[in-house]
């Protein structure tokens, strides 16, 4: 009986990991598409500027 509650720990503890690894690699991707857009936006701002 323990022995099953144990393995039922571990694998809720796994699956938990598991799902805030994907969350994380979600939302580093989210980031860095906002960094690239930002990115691209201060380009051409800068563009702007020394073309004035």
């Amino acid at each position: 009986m323990i022995q099953y509650k144990l393995n039922e720990v571990v694998k809720t503890v796994n699956q938990t990991q598991f799902s805030l690894q994907d969350d994380l690699v979600k939302e580093i991707r989210e980031n860095k598409k906002q960094l690239s857009h930002d990115i691209t936006t201060l380009s051409s701002q800068v563009a702007e500027v020394i073309g004035a």
